[in-house]
């Protein structure tokens, strides 16, 4: 009886791979099949486990891609409370926001098994983070851009009727020029134009608990339905309705915005609910890697 191992040279005895063992044949004309070997399998995102024996764990870094990014809100700051004063900008460059309690109990740190992020309690009051984006990072990778996406992860309770925001990009008073929203219980909506024009897409809050969405924004693409797409835990959403941006149509912030999470100022505009982490990209994510996303950020987000 001796060691036997049939995987790829280097990955025995590495993380949850094994050595078996095999015996000599009676006959003494080789060895019998290897057994209680564990060999390297594929890697499942974020779980911190080293299923494919390279010696990395498979943690939130790797899953996520890098490529195109603009900003990354994983909004871990505090377990409880409202004592952070700044929302951290993992991106590159990073561009912090400023959280503003509004002095009010309205909106609060909080811990979940899946991460930390920021709650309120009430739709249409008070509470957010905020940062002015002229001459940053922000407004130079959209402004006059044909493609982008937004990342969010949120547990959804309710929305108000005067639009809810999760991720704004205008100014307080406008419906948004990059614009993540709800007013209502049964409908998500992206704005990019500065007006009440939006495109819509159905998506029942009370039986969706917490979900990874992506709105994918590529005006270069032919086909008139593809160039807003909605993504809801990997799956695109087919049924939608609004307005169809023209070909090569152009994201338009404009000078004096600003981008916000959760809300917008002068606020009344929050939703209630939690937001655990948020990201732009300044290209269309993949499918490939949208639900590789997803597979990480469904199971935690910090």
């Amino acid at each position: 009886m001796e060691a036997c191992y049939s995987g790829p040279v280097g990955t025995a005895n590495v993380g949850p791979c094994l050595e078996g063992t095999h015996t000599c044949l009676d006959n003494e004309t080789g060895y019998g099949p290897c057994e209680g070997e564990v060999l390297p399998v594929d890697e499942v995102c974020g779980n911190e486990l080293d299923e494919d024996c390279d010696g990395l764990a498979a943690n939130g870094a790797s899953c996520l891609t890098n490529s195109g990014l603009v900003v990354r809100y994983v909004l871990n700051e505090a377990a409880s409370g409202q004592t952070p004063t700044t929302a951290l900008d993992s991106a590159p460059s990073p561009l912090h926001l400023s959280v503003d309690y509004n002095g009010e109990n309205n909106m609060n740190y909080v811990e979940a098994s899946t991460g930390r992020g920021l709650h309120w309690n009430n739709s249409a009051s008070t509470g957010g983070a905020v940062v002015s984006i002229d001459g940053t990072k922000v407004h130079s990778a959209l402004d006059g851009k044909t493609k982008a996406t937004i990342e969010v992860v949120a547990e959804i309770d309710g929305v108000s009727g005067w639009n809810s925001r999760f991720v704004h990009i205008g100014t307080g008073t406008e419906p948004g020029r990059f614009t993540l929203s709800s007013d209502t219980q049964n409908r998500v909506q992206f704005r990019w134009l500065g007006s009440t024009i939006a495109r819509d897409w159905p998506l029942n809050y009370a039986s969706s608990g917490r979900c990874v969405m992506h709105v994918v924004f590529d005006t270069t693409n032919a086909t008139a339905v593809d160039r807003v797409r909605l993504f809801v835990n990997g799956t695109l959403v087919t049924t939608n309705m609004g307005l169809l941006p023209g070909p090569n149509a152009t994201i338009d912030i404009g000078p004096g915005r600003s981008l916000y999470l959760g809300n917008r100022d002068p606020f009344e505009r929050s939703f209630a609910g939690s937001l655990y982490y948020a990201a732009i990209y300044d290209r269309p994510l993949t499918l490939t890697e949208i639900e590789t996303h997803v597979e990480y950020l469904i199971v935690h987000d910090d």
